[in-house]
């Protein structure tokens, strides 16, 4: 009865992975999963103002048990910008449905760009392009934007990438994407590997403006998206519950499906 409840478990993850419903049972799937969050540590780079983790004991293993206090900002680590972050009104972190933290990944390779030119930003261009080998986004996608940029996760300096007036430099999404997206695929919210959505040498964000007012949150500092295919994984997001948040540290994962022999 346990291995039967897996198999239609997985049987509706591979559906809702690829967009698609159906009334029939697929034969019984295998799953691999794969962490995307980045590990946390008082090391870890912010953005320019952020609050970095800080943990302080309170308690011990000589009074009994092992616990910390933590202290951070709700931008801290791979985490979830709510709506709320760049739009007044719009929804909290607390405020998003738990439904659409769930939902297929589609994967666009900015890799080739950016190690032309840091501040490279993902284009409706890039987004078409995608779509002629793929196919059409599918409703409540999350897009991700693979850049490569995490490999710097363990380099703050190299991460931030400041220059010497204190510019951020590392990849992003064109405003005019954003606005591409919302307007003419039903996504759930966008993603990409480095500390924000919008390129570093934004100055007016118009990538997290455009994606709040419009209800769609945002994942910032994920890893491992090169481990990804363009399309097929779901991807899950377990934001912290604050309420009235900005914005919160999430787990974040996706799960691939394959067809058991």
């Amino acid at each position: 009865m346990i291995n039967r409840t897996r198999s239609v478990v997985l049987a509706m993850i591979g559906l809702l992975a690829s967009g698609c419903a159906t009334t029939k049972v697929p034969p019984p799937l295998t799953w691999t999963v794969i962490d995307l969050t980045q590990r946390l540590s008082e090391a870890s780079p912010v953005f320019p103002g952020g609050v970095p983790l800080h943990q302080t004991p309170i308690a011990t293993y000589d009074q009994g048990y092992f616990a910390q206090r933590m202290e951070l900002g709700e931008h801290t680590g791979t985490h979830v910008d709510a709506p709320a972050h760049f739009a007044p009104g719009k929804a909290a972190i607390d405020q998003i449905p738990m439904e659409r933290l769930i939902g297929p990944a589609v994967v666009l390779d900015l890799r080739t760009k950016v190690e032309k030119n840091p501040d490279s930003q993902a284009t409706v261009e890039d987004l078409k392009r995608w779509e002629n080998r793929h196919g059409r986004v599918p409703p409540g996608a999350i897009v991700l934007i693979l850049t490569g940029w995490d490999r710097y996760w363990n380099d703050p300096k190299r991460y931030q990438n400041l220059d010497e007036k204190g510019g951020l430099h590392f990849p992003g999404v064109s405003g005019a994407l954003a606005e591409w997206l919302v307007r003419e695929r039903e996504i759930a919210g966008m993603g990409i590997d480095t500390l924000g959505l919008d390129p570093g040498n934004s100055v007016h964000f118009p990538a997290h403006r455009i994606l709040g007012q419009t209800n769609k949150y945002i994942l910032e500092n994920l890893t491992a998206l090169d481990r990804l295919p363009p399309k097929g994984a779901l991807l899950f997001i377990g934001p912290l519950k604050i309420e009235g948040g900005s914005g919160a540290p999430a787990r974040v994962f996706a799960i691939l499906t394959t067809k058991s022999p």
